[in-house]
């Protein structure tokens, strides 16, 4: 995002509001500049199913079944906290795949398009003065649905120790995210507001 000055990572606790409205500010600009077929790739798109699709080149739902078992197969006193979160929500996870391969296949290709990040939180940001300066990790951005990106920044959430999960946050989050893309001229639509529980 900038090569000037070095910038601050910080831990999610560590955010303040106006790091937080400044996250915000630039996932929404990111997404702006690249939505309406404003992008295009210099070297071909990416090789990659959209995420309503499970069975496809990623083949993810079959991933995700290989990775149950083996953690079935492994001494569950070993699991590491995110394998535990996995092997304990699996059937949700499952029942996760069956809501959107049931009622947000069509709906998603009908949802506004952007360039996303893909991983973004705040191990991929720092900042200064508390704007965003850089942000890392681009090597699983694509062209999505843009309300992807913005729920899978609340997932990393869940990697708090206490593995909490705080509806405020959700709502500040969505609310400052909002702000900013109206200031852009892209606010959520009524359809990307009503996927976010589904997402």
């Amino acid at each position: 995002y900038s090569y000037g000055e070095e910038g601050t990572m910080y831990s999610e606790e560590g955010l303040t509001p106006e790091m937080r409205e400044s996250a915000a500010d630039f996932l929404a600009k990111l997404h702006s500049v690249t939505m309406r077929g404003r992008f295009q790739a210099l070297y071909g798109e990416r090789i990659t199913d959209p995420i309503v699709v499970f069975e496809g080149v990623d083949n993810r739902e079959k991933k995700l079944d290989d990775m149950y078992l083996e953690l079935t197969a492994r001494n569950q006193e070993s699991l590491h906290r995110a394998e535990r979160l996995f092997f304990d929500h699996y059937q949700f996870f499952k029942g996760q795949i069956k809501v959107v391969k049931d009622g947000m296949s069509k709906l998603y290709y009908m949802l506004p398009r952007a360039v996303i990040h893909g991983d973004y939180r705040p191990e991929n940001v720092t900042f200064l003065n508390e704007k965003v300066r850089h942000v890392f990790d681009w090597e699983i951005s694509r062209e999505e649905a843009r309300i992807y990106d913005i729920v899978r920044r609340l997932f990393f959430d869940l990697s708090k120790n206490d593995q909490s999960f705080n509806m405020k946050e959700l709502t500040d989050w969505i609310v400052n995210y909002q702000k900013a893309a109206q200031v852009y001229g892209c606010p959520l639509s009524e359809e990307e507001i009503r996927t976010i529980p589904e997402m």
